[in-house]
């Protein structure tokens, strides 16, 4: 059988367009969702008040007093965590976080919220204050 030149380099083109297109398509596709960035801040020297997470989103951190993030099962979630006062730790069991955070510096996790159910972050730095067994909070997943 005889193949001509321009078949043999029209597969080689294809094969190459098929190889090259099917990475592209793996990392640009983004799971169901928007997508969110939350702010989460460690505060712990505001005596005689407890230490607290100060969490917000798309505004400036304030403290309302709730301790809940609250996001939907398949987003993808971008936390921005950091320390307001003094060295404080971000730990997430349910999802396998652990972040040291340093006052002023920033650092981000990104994850995709796979489970539905509430799970527990804490402060994991014990000697962050006198309110270090109140920094708590939850992570709320609401299913599909």
């Amino acid at each position: 059988m005889k193949h001509s030149r321009v078949t043999e380099i029209l597969f080689i083109i294809a094969g190459v367009l098929i190889l090259t297109a099917i990475p592209y398509l793996i990392l640009s596709w983004q799971p169901q969702g928007s997508g969110r960035v939350i702010n989460v801040a460690g505060y712990n020297l505001a005596d005689p008040d407890p230490g607290v997470w100060v969490i917000s989103e798309g505004r400036p951190f304030s403290n309302d007093g709730v301790n809940e993030i609250r996001v939907k099962q398949g987003e993808l979630v971008t936390l921005r965590l950091t320390s307001m006062d003094v060295v404080h730790g971000f730990k997430l069991p349910g999802y396998n976080l652990s972040e040291t955070l340093y006052p002023g510096d920033v650092v981000t996790v990104e994850f995709i919220v796979s489970e539905s159910g509430e799970f527990e972050f804490y402060c994991s730095v014990r000697s962050c204050g006198r309110g270090h067994l109140e920094m708590k909070g939850k992570l709320i997943v609401e299913p599909k």
